[in-house]
């Protein structure tokens, strides 16, 4: 196709420059003189057209994706054919892609800013979480299809390109459509993907953010297939230590194997995303932050640190094999299983390819174009190398615990102490003040730091065996005592005790090495505050939904009425909740005032940044959609709604409550 195009009319676009192009498409700069308007046009390559299916596959997704109405993805204007050529009209941004302004950082020799990586995919992730709904899955989300504006923000490309190309699952030839170095594990494995692909995708590419390069690297493509379903998710802190514990938790529950354990909707993860860049951008210190050696803390006062320390609680009785987990866990972090696991990977890679005389294609990213991969070569070499992982794990095993990391000088295996002490943490008096808990510990044995051996903080409610893998809830610190970065908003409601653990620098816990201790209880006022949304969106005196309207928020209106937002009725239509609302004072857009939507098990001023929600962030139009009746949790009875700002924070008292059908 190259530059034939370049001064010719396709349908009425004027073809005026190439923009780029790949082995599915080229995307051109164009002009519609119809509405006097620069376009950006990608013509699908000819001999991809020529698929039975390709011409009913092109018009359904095509007009799917047409559909789509949000800031951060692209709008599709126009798609249409002429003779046997199909292409598709897109708006055309200014600005440069995510991965040539991550490919620029890299040869300064320089990292994107944390919130902003943050801020990147917090913002896609709603994007998604809107295509999601309209039962759209992106399928290849990566840097090279994103574009950031010239406002700084990112814009997601080719929804359904992939699928458009090639077809629900595979091409006819058997074909997996994606790119390598961001695909999902059951994409490489050929299973049937729904939303949960594209969230381990970004996983991906905010790896790739923070750290500047991707997770999983190789010299062949099939050797970093096999990477993706095989090997644990490299330690993020090694390459980029001062990035907060709770980006690297979001990541890693992004990154895991099984879909099921992944974040359930992207809204959830975008969501968390938004909680965590709310508490950077206010430096708040209630993030648990991976510090680095040198980190302090602000000063507690005196009369907090001078409490005489109560007796220790007895220690709960975690898993003793958790100093040594197997070899198979995520969090294992072992290099040398890794590596006997990515070399066998190799050998019996490149031994299939020459048995079965297939070409793959490059290792790199192909540019904005999906890889086209064999899946029949693809299960033969899992298979194969799933074989080849567990053989070298058994015999790699006698080294991995002769290896083991030991404090003493003389390793025993007996879990009292010793002359020479193990590692241990032992949390002395944990104290309330201002919401925030205040947690006095003693360490002995170890230095602590990050990375480097340091200290898992969790609730009971963890498992002390969970404390340490990557998509469970616990908090990586570094020191000096006192820990302050939990509230007691963040405490579980079933939580009674906070547990301390001695993690090992990949994170691992090394069992029996601390202990748990009462969390003190809050003042009544405090305590009904974390048990009760509000009492303007409780309606326990009401009789019935329907002889009584939904209760308002705010029962006193203010002499000049401000921004408003006010739910009429909530029907169920299909498996969603169709919602019907008006505001007043202003008209909902994003970016700009927009609209919260939330379950009544949310209070309201847990319904924007900086609390933890979930919420669904809406910009019109109108009626709401976004949430199906599977969202709901068995506890709500109401639905929701609040004013928000630009940044997220809500406006209380500008909303109502409804209740659910």
């Amino acid at each position: 196709m190259s530059d034939s195009w370049i001064d010719r009319t396709l349908g009425r676009y004027h073809i005026e420059e190439l923009l780029g192009q790949g082995g599915m498409s080229a995307v051109y700069r164009a002009t519609d003189p119809n509405l006097r308007r620069v376009v950006a046009v990608k013509i699908i390559h000819s001999h991809l057209s020529n698929s039975p299916d390709f011409m009913r596959r092109f018009k359904e997704e095509a007009a799917a994706v047409a559909r789509m109405r949000h800031n951060n993805i692209i709008q599709v204007y126009d798609f249409d054919h002429e003779n046997n050529t199909y292409f598709i009209v897109f708006e055309y941004i200014p600005g440069e892609t995510l991965q040539a302004w991550l490919s620029r950082l890299n040869e300064e020799e320089r990292l994107l800013p944390i919130a902003d990586a943050v801020r990147i995919a917090a913002s896609i992730a709603e994007a998604l979480e809107y295509a999601h709904h309209q039962e759209l899955i992106h399928r290849d989300v990566k840097p090279a299809n994103v574009i950031i504006n010239v406002k700084g923000e990112p814009v997601l490309m080719d929804f359904g390109i992939a699928k458009i190309v090639g077809g629900t699952q595979h091409t006819a030839t058997g074909a997996v459509i994606g790119t390598a170095r961001y695909m999902s594990p059951e994409q490489i494995k050929g299973e049937r993907v729904d939303t949960r692909t594209d969230l381990y995708s970004l996983g991906i590419t905010l790896f790739e953010m923070l750290s500047g390069r991707p997770p999983y690297e190789a010299d062949s493509v099939m050797t970093m297939l096999m990477m993706h379903v095989q090997d644990p998710v490299p330690n993020l802190l090694e390459l980029r230590p001062e990035v907060p514990a709770a980006v690297v938790e979001i990541i890693y529950r992004a990154l895991a194997k099984e879909p099921a354990e992944r974040y359930a909707t992207a809204a959830e993860m975008a969501s968390a995303l938004r909680n965590v860049l709310g508490k950077l951008e206010n430096d708040k210190p209630s993030m648990p932050v991976a510090a680095v050696a040198d980190t302090t803390l602000e000063t507690v006062p005196a009369a907090v640190t001078a409490a005489p320390p109560p007796p220790p609680v007895t220690t709960p009785q975690p898993v003793a094999e958790t100093a040594t987990p197997p070899p198979a866990s995520p969090a294992n972090g072992s290099d040398g299983l890794k590596k006997w696991g990515v070399i066998g990977g190799a050998v019996i890679a490149l031994l299939l390819l020459v048995l079965l005389g297939y070409n793959l294609l490059m290792g790199a990213d192909n540019g904005d174009e999906p890889d086209v991969l064999d899946q029949a070569a693809i299960a033969e070499t899992l298979e194969a190398g799933v074989i080849l992982t567990v053989a070298a794990a058994e015999t790699e095993t006698a080294v991995t615990l002769a290896d083991a990391e030991t404090p003493t000088a003389t390793p025993t295996p007996e879990p009292s102490p010793t002359a020479t002490p193990l590692p241990e943490v032992t949390i002395t008096n944990i104290t309330l003040v201002n919401d925030v808990y205040v947690v006095q510990y003693n360490i002995v044995g170890f230095e602590e730091s990050l990375p480097g051996i340091h200290t898992h903080f969790f609730f009971d409610t963890t498992p002390p065996q969970e404390a340490g893998r990557p998509f469970s809830n616990f908090f990586m610190y570094g020191g000096p005592s006192p820990y302050t970065e939990l509230r007691l908003s963040d405490r579980p409601p079933e939580a009674v005790q906070l547990c301390a653990l001695v993690a090992n620098p990949d994170h691992t816990v090394q069992g029996e090495s601390g202990n748990c201790f009462d969390l003190p209880l809050a003042d009544e006022e405090t305590a009904a505050a974390r048990t009760t949304p509000a009492a303007a969106i409780t309606a326990e005196e009401t009789p019935s939904p329907a002889a009584t309207p939904a209760p308002e928020q705010t029962a006193t209106p203010t002499a000049t009425p401000g921004p408003s937002v006010r739910i009429s009725d909530i029907r169920e239509e299909g498996g969603v909740f169709i919602v019907n609302y008006t505001t007043t004072g202003f008209t909902e857009q994003l970016p700009g005032l927009h609209i919260h939507f939330f379950f009544d098990t949310v209070a309201p001023e847990n319904a924007g940044l900086p609390a933890s929600g979930p919420w669904f962030v809406w910009g019109g139009p109108r009626p709401f959609d976004g949430y199906r009746v599977s969202d709901r949790p068995s506890a709500a009875q109401q639905m929701c709604a609040l004013v928000a700002n630009p940044d997220h924070t809500v406006q209380l008292g500008t909303g109502n409550c409804a209740y659910l059908p």
